[in-house]
């Protein structure tokens, strides 16, 4: 597995009267043995972050997660 390309920064979030600092962004992974034990556990761990989403303040909307798969063929 390799990171291809990714686009990530951060955002300062105002909540009334409390700050919190989060990142927006996308990264890129190309998988290229997707029967590996180690990928497997890979895309397993990411389409359970889509489920519960990373970081803190998950119920406020923080950590949304979205897991895109492409499929090419060489």
């Amino acid at each position: 597995m390799k990171k291809n390309t990714s686009k990530l920064g951060t955002r300062l979030a105002v909540m009334r009267n409390k700050k919190a600092t989060g990142f927006v962004g996308w990264v890129t992974y190309e998988i290229k043995d997707r029967e590996s034990e180690w990928n497997k556990v890979t895309c397993m761990l990411a389409r359970y972050a889509e489920y519960t989403n990373v970081g803190g303040n998950r119920t406020g909307g923080f950590g949304e997660t979205k897991l895109i798969t492409k499929n090419y063929k060489q």
